[in-house]
């Protein structure tokens, strides 16, 4: 049973291809300032509300397609990185309007989270791996005894 739960974690980790999977996560959130005159107005507490409306939403919205299961757990958890993602460079870009450092700020913040998160799943890996290879050995150990 345990080499079974094993295996599916590795179908998991294969389809969400953890290891490559949060790279695009580090791609530096873009300041649209001098493209879009209507991006640079400041923003105020209303564009904040508006965007945590729009989370929670989202996000419930996400939950409610999972529990009827309309969508995969793969692309479930796809659909909630993007939102989060999409939400984080929206706050940014909102910073960075009155306060550019404060925006790049929050941008490497960012990174160094995904980075650690991703170095989390790395290590978690590693000890799964290392749990099923000595499970492996014990099984043989066992079933040369008998």
């Amino acid at each position: 049973m345990f080499l079974n739960k094993l295996s599916k974690y590795d179908d998991l980790s294969k389809k969400w291809n953890l290891e490559k999977g949060f790279k695009f996560l580090l791609e530096p959130i873009k300041f649209h300032l001098g493209q879009n005159k209507f991006l640079q107005k400041p923003t105020g507490r209303k564009d904040a509300a508006e965007l945590l409306l729009w989370l929670d939403q989202m996000i419930l919205e996400q939950q409610s397609q999972r529990e009827s299961g309309d969508i995969s757990l793969v692309d479930h958890f796809n659909n909630i990185q993007l939102i989060y993602i999409s939400c984080i460079k929206e706050i940014s870009r909102q910073i960075s309007v009155v306060c550019k450092e404060r925006g790049i700020l929050l941008d490497r913040v960012w990174k160094g989270y995904i980075q650690l998160f991703q170095l989390v799943i790395n290590e978690t890996n590693k000890i799964t791996w290392d749990i099923e290879k000595e499970s492996l050995t014990e099984i043989s150990r066992i079933h040369k005894m008998y």
